[in-house]
């Protein structure tokens, strides 16, 4: 029998499958300090999803006052297109409300239209650019959302 899905916190257990899909996933990825950093902050939320003892996806974001800024989510490459990175959002969102998050903010890579349309999906809304936010110069979008349950 295959088990559930959970949505949970991000533990310093996680951190090790996180760092990996982390590196599988972006060009410029956190190290494992900088994960374990964020697992100790008082204002920074980090969640899995998981299935038993595997991450199958995280994401995390800072809560500064009403804001929450979301710094990273990703998906195993393996898993990716069945609708994961949809529900990790919809739980962050949820997990965000619950704290006292009025709105949320991203930056995603301009190239990156899946992010995009997974960040629209959810209610995001495309509110600018930053020119070469990105380590190699890439441009980032802006998105922004009021829209938490």
């Amino acid at each position: 029998m295959k088990r559930a899905m959970e949505f949970d916190r991000m533990r310093m257990q996680d951190v090790a499958q996180v760092a990996a899909i982390e590196r599988d996933t972006f060009a410029e990825p956190w190290s494992v300090s900088a994960l374990e950093a964020e697992v100790r902050r008082d204002n920074s939320y980090y969640a899995v999803l998981r299935q038993g003892d595997t991450v199958l996806a995280y994401g995390g974001f800072w809560k500064v006052l009403e804001e929450g800024q979301i710094t990273n989510i990703a998906v195993r490459r393996e898993l990716r297109g069945q609708g994961l990175g949809d529900l990790l959002v919809k739980s962050m969102k949820k997990l965000a409300a619950s704290v006292g998050v009025e709105r949320m903010t991203l930056e995603v890579r301009v190239s990156n239209t899946a992010a995009q349309r997974l960040y629209e999906k959810n209610g995001f809304v495309n509110a600018g650019r930053r020119p070469g936010f990105y380590g190699d110069g890439e441009d980032a979008y802006i998105y922004w959302t009021g829209d938490l349950p």
